[in-house]
Formats: structure tokens, C-alpha cells, sequence
């Protein structure tokens, strides 16, 4: 990359620092969730499409995980920063930490989050709770042989 591409990318970096910093963090990693769970539709849309020709794409769907997704922002920024603090971890000697908060998120933050997803998307497509939690023990129970 010539000097001036160097030089333009370090200025978009110091652009958007403040970003990631501060009152904004809430924000960003508010609008960065619902971006990376509507992203996330959008590509298993596009693997539905490839597998079932005639299938269209449905904005819809992805502005309802946009929409979710912005919902467990707030939540996930201070589950994580509340994490941080009682588990520190930096370096080779924070890896039982980082192994601990693994854990922690994965019995705590995941069940909590799979019901929040699954009310969540429900109730925006017109499910009424019964519903959306049948589909919920339907999905837990995992694939019937």
C-alpha cells in the first residue's frame, strides 16, 4: 500500500478511537451487536438461498436481529465489563481466568441470552409467548430421531 493508503488508514484508526472509548464503548458495542447479529442472518440467508433455489432474501428478518441484537448490547457491555472485573486476566498467567469466565459466561450470560433471543424474535414476528417459548423447548430438545 503506498504511503498516502498508510496514511489515510491511520487517520480512519485515530477517527474512530474515540469510538471505542468511554461513555461511546456503550454505544459501540450496543450497535456493533445488532450489526454482527444481522450480519450473521444475512449469511445463513445467503447459505439458504444457494441451497433452496427460488428462496429470497427477507430484509425483514435481518432487521429483526439487527433489532434484537441492539437490545443485548447494553446487557453484554456491562455483563463483560462486570466479568473483567471480578475475573482479571491478562498475559499466560490470566488463562484459568479467562478459562473461568468462559465458564461463567456460558452458564450464566448463554441461557439468559438464548431466552432473551428467542422472546425477543417472537414477539417481532407476531408470536404470541406460549409460542415463542414452545419454540424455544422445541429447539432446546435438539433434532428427534
Amino acid at each position: 500500500m503506498a504511503s498516502g493508503g498508510w496514511r489515510w488508514l491511520r487517520g480512519l484508526w485515530a477517527a474512530g478511537q474515540p469510538m471505542f472509548q468511554g461513555r461511546a464503548l456503550l454505544f459501540t458495542n450496543t450497535l456493533g451487536c445488532g450489526v454482527l447479529m444481522a450480519a450473521g442472518d444475512g449469511a445463513r440467508q445467503s447459505w439458504e438461498i444457494r441451497a433452496r433455489p427460488g428462496q429470497k432474501f427477507d430484509p425483514r428478518r435481518s432487521v429483526s436481529m439487527f433489532a434484537v441484537g441492539c437490545s443485548m448490547g447494553p446487557f453484554l457491555h456491562y455483563w463483560y465489563l462486570w466479568l473483567d472485573r471480578v475475573l482479571p486476566a491478562s498475559g499466560l498467567r490470566g488463562l484459568p481466568n479467562v478459562l473461568r469466565k468462559v465458564l461463567v459466561d456460558q452458564l450464566v450470560a448463554s441461557p439468559l441470552l438464548g431466552v432473551w433471543y428467542f422472546l425477543g424474535i417472537g414477539s417481532l414476528e407476531g408470536q404470541s409467548l406460549e409460542e415463542s417459548c414452545q419454540e424455544l423447548r422445541e429447539t432446546s430438545q435438539g433434532p428427534h430421531m
